[in-house]
């Protein structure tokens, strides 16, 4: 496959974990960009909200955002930006107003402006939180052929804009590839990935040396590796591609990684899962026990097949360059 590269991306979501990633990389191979970033400011005293030939400014994205200027001179939209989980509660409506009807918003400004290609980054969630099982109890891994039950606001939303861009692309000549990772980790990671790096870096003991799990995960490098070739082969028009590492892993195996990475001696403790699943329940806990000890695995053969993509990094490549970054995070 020759590969096509592009004269330059228009980015949303820059200042992101992904997007910083996604900025970086270009930078490094000297391919163009323009970060969409978020601004309080009333854009009406600034030309189209465009201030320089590297940003472009808005106050939020839905479907009634001005897009005006923001193409100029690009011919790929990698649209990163989501409302993802926050600390207040959100409406249906809220989720749908940004990532439903802004992502289509988007799309069709794009389009209209003579944009050729168009990266939607969905998320895994679109499918669902838990794999289903066969008639044997054995999981069965997402991938995207598999019907999709997503449970919350953020995943329902996530599938929508999928359905709805691509039934764009039955009539769009732009080009729509999809792209859904699962947890995405790496250097400036945050959430329930980051606490698990403290406790292993502290020696905290923790009670999952008897937790059998399967989770597969992508190393942010990789899924900036994988964007990228979708903005530009040929092949990824009209589809849409489930990414990961490669073969998932336990949270006891990630724990290890986590700990040789660090110099640290893992501290698990083997007490049966059913025990710790009884007590998350009667503890309220049953929801974040999921998502520390639950099984979540993906099927990336499509992606690889079809555009030959492999990761450049492996699972403990991936985490060793983490956990160097988070140790140096911590001592400066």
């Amino acid at each position: 496959m020759s590969e096509k590269v592009f004269k330059k991306a228009l980015i949303t979501g820059a200042t992101g974990f992904v997007g910083q990633a996604l900025i970086a990389r270009m930078a490094r191979e000297d391919l163009a960009c323009r970060e969409v970033r978020r601004s309080t400011k009333n854009l009406s005293h600034m030309e189209n909200g465009l201030t320089s030939a590297s940003h472009f400014f808005v106050t939020g994205i839905d479907g009634t955002t001005s897009w005006e200027g923001a193409f100029d001179g690009v011919d790929v939209v990698i649209h990163l930006a989501a409302l993802a989980h926050q600390r207040k509660v959100l409406s249906w409506d809220d989720y749908r107003r940004c990532n439903v009807e802004g992502t289509l918003h988007l799309a069709r400004e794009a389009e209209r402006a003579g944009v050729s290609r168009f990266v939607h980054v969905s998320s895994i969630k679109a499918n669902d939180e838990e794999n289903p099982r066969d008639g044997r109890g054995r999981i069965v891994p997402f991938s995207e052929s598999l019907s999709a039950a997503p449970q919350d606001p953020y995943g329902r939303s996530k599938w929508e804009a999928e359905m709805q861009l691509q039934k764009r692309q039955e009539t769009a000549k732009m080009g729509i590839a999809i792209i859904r990772p699962p947890l995405v980790y790496g250097p400036r990671v945050k959430a329930n990935f980051l606490a698990l790096l403290k406790l292993v870096r502290r020696g905290v003991p923790l009670p999952l040396g008897g937790v059998s799990n399967q989770r597969s995960l992508i190393y942010v490098e990789n899924l900036v590796s994988a964007i990228l070739l979708c903005a530009q082969h040929p092949l990824a028009t009209g589809q849409t591609f489930i990414v990961a590492d490669g073969e998932p892993v336990s949270t006891s195996s990630l724990v290890k990684m986590m700990a040789s990475s660090m110099g640290k001696t893992p501290r698990l403790l083997n007490i049966p899962e059913n025990v710790l699943s009884h007590l998350a329940r009667i503890t309220g806990q049953s929801a974040r026990w999921c998502k520390l000890a639950g099984s979540l695995v993906v099927d990336d053969r499509k992606i690889r097949e079809t555009l030959e993509w492999q990761p450049p990094y492996s699972t403990a490549a991936g985490v060793a360059k983490t956990c160097e970054w988070f140790l140096k995070s911590r001592d400066s």
